[in-house]
């Protein structure tokens, strides 16, 4: 799913599970945002600040590409953006 259509959904789902003595919650919405607490309400926090932060950032770039005119759009390969280590 594009960032962008996260925007577009009245609902968010949150996948929350104990391991290890503490709390995972990952937002299957927006892929690899994931948090932990040391209890479910921690958890649930930590997530939703992420998701606050990353929803902020989302919403700044959609009103900074809709008052300037797009260059353009490059493609670039994904290889490119990974390191990985010989």
């Amino acid at each position: 799913m594009e960032l962008a259509n996260v925007l577009n959904q009245q609902w968010l789902s949150i996948q929350i599970w104990e391991e290890e003595g503490g709390f995972i919650a990952r937002c299957l919405g927006i892929p690899g945002f994931v948090s932990e607490g040391s209890t479910r309400e921690e958890a649930m926090a930590n997530i939703h600040e992420t998701i606050s932060g990353c929803l902020e950032v989302i919403m700044e770039d959609a009103s900074m590409i809709s008052h300037q005119n797009l260059y353009e759009v490059a493609e670039e390969p994904l290889a490119r953006f990974i390191q990985v280590e010989a």
